[in-house]
């Protein structure tokens, strides 16, 4: 499946790679949400670096996704770092980001996944 998660410390890392559906994210978010490592205080991460299908999908895809997404990120803080890789990518996570705001999610496009970890880091200091 090229839809798959890895936990690391606090971080759910939920990785997109080659092609994948919509059905194969949420059943990667359902299998971690599961794993007994998952923490209860988790931050989240979308990689999307090694995705072959992102530049196909369409604003009401990612519109979609934003919403199913939020629809789960209570189990993570309501907060999503997006993890592009490439210009092409952060400009279509920056959609995603307006997307989810409007779905009670905040989340926030990087090109690297270490600019993720450290705004989810700095940005949970501040909640506390």
């Amino acid at each position: 499946m090229a839809a798959s998660y890895e936990i690391k410390q606090r971080f759910f890392i939920l990785r997109l790679e080659d092609s994948y559906t919509m059905d194969d994210i949420l059943n990667a978010c359902e299998q971690a949400f599961r794993d007994p490592d998952f923490p209860d205080d988790a931050l989240a991460i979308m990689d999307v670096r090694h995705s072959t299908v992102l530049k196909e999908r369409r604003p009401e895809d990612l519109r979609f996704m934003a919403g199913k997404l939020a629809a789960l990120s209570s189990r993570f803080g309501s907060r999503l770092a997006l993890a592009a890789g490439n210009q092409l990518y952060y400009g279509m996570m920056r959609m995603a980001e307006v997307f989810s705001e409007s779905s009670g999610m905040t989340a926030r496009a990087f090109i690297t996944i270490e600019e993720a970890e450290a705004w989810l880091l700095t940005s949970d200091r501040r909640v506390r």
